[in-house]
């Protein structure tokens, strides 16, 4: 399936219908924007990704209040990996 929609001058795309029903994206909803090669895909926000990615740096000690000292951390931590 191919949509086709405008960017606003504030960068902003409405996602058409049919694509926000097939992924029931509501007001809210979060998604993802990634690069692969030359394309740019959308997709749903997985929760579990975020509340998983969350569990581990806490597990590394680190407060994630703060996102730079947990950016920090997060490099530190995964150094060499």
């Amino acid at each position: 399936m191919k949509k086709i929609a405008s960017v606003s001058s504030k960068g902003q795309v409405v996602i058409p219908k049919d694509i926000r029903d097939l992924y029931s994206f509501g007001p809210k909803s979060k998604v993802v924007f990634e690069l692969i090669g030359e394309r740019v895909v959308l997709k749903p926000f997985d929760l579990t990704f975020s509340r998983s990615l969350k569990t581990k740096l806490t597990n590394f000690g680190v407060d994630l209040r703060f996102r730079k000292d947990w950016e920090e951390a997060l490099k530190k931590k995964t150094k060499g990996w």
